[in-house]
C-alpha cells in the first residue's frame, strides 16, 4: 500500500524562501519568463510607500488562461523545458524568486486581444500560515495596483505583483528616509544587472527575442561585456569545444575578447562603463551563457585567480541548456560548475590567449615612449619583464578599503635602483623627457600603492636632474 506524503506548506513554502536569490536575481529570474512569453516590452515599477511598498513586472507577451496561471504557480511546474534556447528550468524560478523578496506573490494575465478579461491568483504566505495548506487565492480586479490594471486593460501580457517587501526593504523604519534612499538604490542596481545579464536580448543579437526593459520608467541600456564598439578591442578566434552528455555530443562555443588599456578608450567615460558592475578586476574571466543571457559574469570558475595583469580578458561561454545536469546550474541560475572535460581544454586552449592579454596590459601605447622604450623599463638585471614582487620582496602590500600603506624607503631604493639599472644595460644617456616616458609606462601597469612609489622615484629623478642642470650653469 502506497502512502502520499504532502509537505507541511507553512514549513516548506518558508524554507523555499532562502533557496539563494539577491534582488536583482530574482527580478531577472522573473524576467526569463517574459521574454519565453515573447514579449517585447517589459516594465518594473517599484514603488515606494513603506510598508506598503510594492514592485511590478508587466510585460506585452502573450500572456495567460486561468488555468495557465494556475499551473504556472504550482511548485514544479508540468511546464515542458524542452526548447534549446528556453530559458526555463525547474518549473520554480517564478515561485522561488518572488517569495525570496515579497510575501504576497500576485500574477495577473489578458490572454487574447478580443477578450478584456484579467484573471489574477496569487500567493500568500499569511493565509498558508493560517491555513497550512498549499492553496492560491483568486484576486479580484479591484485589489490589484492601479498601473497593473491599466496595462492589462491596453494589451494582453503579464503582471507579476509582490506585496509586503519587509524583508527586501530590511529597514526597522520602513517609512524613513534612509529606506527611500535604498528604494532608489535598489533601482539603480537592477538597471545594471539587467542591462548585463539581458545584453544580448537588448542589443537585438538574439534572433526574434529583442526586448526593451524599462526600470521606473528609465530604459535600461545593454552594457556589451567586450566593448565591442571600442577600435582596439581585440576578438580573438572562436573555439568550438565539443562535450558528449548522456550519448551525445554537444558544442560549447568560447569567444574570447582582449579590451583596449586605458589609454585606447575612445574616452574615459567609455572606459569607466567597460569596467562593469563589478568593477575591473572582478568582471576579468569567463562570461557564461545559457540561453543567450548571463549566468556568470566573470570570474574564472576555479581555473586560475583574477590577476591585475588580466583584467582585460574576458571569455564569452555559450553552454547549452540541455547540459544543465552536466554544469549543476542551480534554480536560480547563478551558480554552476565546469565539468571536468570542459576545464581541461579550457586551461589548454585560452594559456596563448592569457599570456596576449598580458602583453597588452604590459605594452600599453604611452604618449611620448615607443613600445620597445617601455619593454626596456620593465625589464630588471635578469633580462626578464619584471613581477610587481620582483620590484620589490622586502614588504608585502597592506589592502585595507583599496587604501594602500606607504612602502618602506627600503622598497623605493630598490626600484630606483632597478630602474637606473635598466637604462643603464639599455646603454643610452636617460634624458628626462625619456625617463619620464619610461616611468610613466611603469605607472600605468602598477597598482595603487606601487603608483604612490613611481610617483616618488620620478619626484626625486627629476629633482636631482634640475640640481645637476642648476649645478652646470653655475660652473
Amino acid at each position: 500500500m502506497n502512502i502520499e506524503l504532502i509537505p507541511s506548506a507553512k514549513r516548506l513554502i518558508r524554507s523555499l524562501r532562502d533557496i539563494g536569490y539577491e534582488f536583482v536575481e530574482a527580478v531577472a529570474d522573473i524576467v526569463d519568463n517574459s521574454v519565453e512569453a515573447q514579449a517585447t516590452v517589459v516594465s518594473i515599477s517599484l514603488r515606494f510607500d513603506g510598508e506598503d511598498s510594492y514592485l511590478t513586472i508587466a510585460d506585452n507577451g502573450i500572456g495567460m488562461a486561468p488555468q495557465e496561471i494556475q499551473e504556472a504557480l504550482r511548485f514544479g511546474s508540468s511546464r515542458s523545458y524542452e526548447e534549446a534556447d528556453d530559458l526555463g528550468r525547474y518549473g520554480l524560478g517564478l515561485k522561488t524568486a518572488s517569495l525570496s523578496q515579497c510575501e504576497r506573490l500576485t500574477v495577473s494575465s489578458r490572454r487574447g486581444e478580443e477578450r478584456a478579461r484579467i484573471n489574477s491568483y496569487c500567493w500568500d504566505l499569511g493565509h498558508i500560515e493560517r491555513t497550512n495548506r498549499w492553496e492560491v487565492l483568486k484576486v479580484d480586479g479591484e485589489q490589484l495596483p492601479n498601473e497593473s490594471w491599466t496595462h492589462l486593460h491596453q494589451t494582453t501580457g503579464t503582471v507579476v505583483i509582490w506585496e509586503r517587501l519587509g524583508r527586501l526593504m530590511g529597514y526597522r523604519y520602513p517609512a524613513g528616509e534612509h529606506a527611500r534612499k535604498q528604494a532608489r538604490l535598489m533601482a539603480d542596481s537592477l538597471k545594471s544587472h539587467l542591462g548585463m545579464v539581458f545584453h544580448r536580448f537588448l542589443a537585438g543579437e538574439v534572433y526574434g527575442k529583442r526586448i526593451a526593459i524599462y526600470v521606473n520608467d528609465e530604459r535600461v541600456t545593454p552594457w556589451d561585456p567586450y566593448s565591442r564598439g571600442e577600435k582596439h578591442s581585440q576578438q580573438i578566434d572562436e573555439l568550438i569545444i565539443p562535450l558528449e552528455y548522456d550519448h551525445e555530443i554537444y558544442s560549447v562555443r568560447v569567444q574570447p575578447y582582449i579590451l583596449p588599456p586605458q589609454s585606447l578608450y575612445s574616452s574615459n567615460r567609455a572606459h569607466l562603463e567597460a569596467s562593469g558592475p563589478g568593477k575591473w578586476n572582478r568582471q576579468q574571466g569567463l562570461y557564461i551563457y545559457r540561453s543567450n543571457r548571463i549566468i556568470q559574469a566573470g570570474g574564472w570558475s576555479g581555473l586560475r585567480t583574477s590577476d591585475e595583469h588580466t583584467k582585460l580578458l574576458r571569455i564569452a561561454v555559450f553552454i547549452p541548456s540541455q547540459l544543465d545536469e552536466l554544469f549543476q546550474v542551480n534554480v536560480a541560475k547563478k551558480h554552476l560548475t565546469l565539468p571536468r572535460e570542459l576545464r581541461g581544454a579550457l586551461v589548454r586552449e585560452i594559456q596563448p590567449i592569457i599570456q596576449r592579454a598580458q602583453e597588452t596590459y604590459r605594452e600599453k601605447n604611452v604618449v611620448g615612449a615607443p613600445v620597445a622604450d617601455v619593454s626596456i623599463a620593465m625589464k630588471g638585471a635578469s633580462g626578464k619583464i619584471a613581477s610587481r614582487t620582483e620590484l620589490g620582496r622586502s614588504e608585502p602590500w597592506k589592502h585595507a578599503n583599496s587604501d594602500v600603506s606607504v612602502a618602506s624607503p627600503t622598497r623605493i631604493e630598490s626600484l630606483e635602483q632597478l630602474v637606473e639599472s635598466a637604462a643603464s644595460k639599455a646603454g643610452f644617456q636617460v634624458e628626462a623627457k625619456r625617463f619620464r616616458a619610461m616611468m610613466k609606462a611603469l605607472f600605468e601597469c602598477a597598482d595603487h600603492g606601487e603608483k604612490l612609489l613611481l610617483q616618488k622615484v620620478l619626484d626625486k629623478y627629476l629633482a636631482d636632474q634640475n640640481s645637476g642642470a642648476r649645478s652646470e650653469r653655475h660652473r
